[in-house]
């Protein structure tokens, strides 16, 4: 889920949870709002809001973006301290306390291994053992080298295992073909 609501005032950004992009928020002095969901900006920083969305979901809004599902292979074992494992921001699995367990987070679904909760009760920890494979589905296309820069820091294996089709691209290059297919018939005949 993304989406980006522009009114006079202000610029709501409702979107999957990536730590960089809430870090980024922040800092341009975004306050997230129950009510709507998402993380709101004052309408004159609208660029800048634009830059952090393309840089942390690929996407700013505009047009239909093209996805991927990824695999993720753990090779070693992934703790994270007080908060998600993530792999280039994505969260892929969260606890939130010691005793709670741990839960796969959106778009994200667990094809093999274990993972869980930890640590003590202040310092909880979550944990991915060696050996888990997850799938991550509608990740963008364009963060696809940023994902696989963070997953190699990690001893993660990363795969591409299905692109989406994007039909508005398809059908733009299909009529540029049949353009071009005239224009050669056009000398083929003189």
């Amino acid at each position: 889920m993304f989406n980006i609501d522009v009114s006079e005032r202000e610029v709501c950004v409702q979107s999957e949870y990536n730590l960089s992009f809430v870090n980024k928020a922040k800092r341009l002095g975004a306050v997230w709002k129950d009510k709507k969901k998402g993380w709101v900006f004052s309408r004159s920083i609208f660029k800048e809001v634009e830059k952090i969305c393309m840089d942390c979901y690929g996407q700013s809004g505009e047009g239909i973006p093209e996805t991927i599902t990824l695999r993720l292979t753990y090779n070693v074992n992934s703790i994270a301290s007080r908060k998600g494992c993530d792999v280039g921001g994505w969260q892929i699995v969260r606890a939130l306390n010691r005793d709670g367990g741990a839960k796969v987070c959106s778009n994200v679904i667990c094809k093999k291994g274990e993972f869980t909760s930890g640590g003590s009760r202040v310092n909880w920890e979550t944990i991915i053992y060696a050996g888990a494979i997850f799938e991550v589905y509608d990740d963008s296309k364009r963060l696809l080298s940023k994902t696989k820069q963070s997953a190699e820091r990690k001893s993660i294996d990363i795969e591409v295992v299905d692109e989406s089709i994007n039909y508005d691209s398809l059908n733009k290059e299909n009529a540029e073909c049949k353009k071009r297919l005239k224009e050669i018939d056009a000398l083929l005949v003189s």
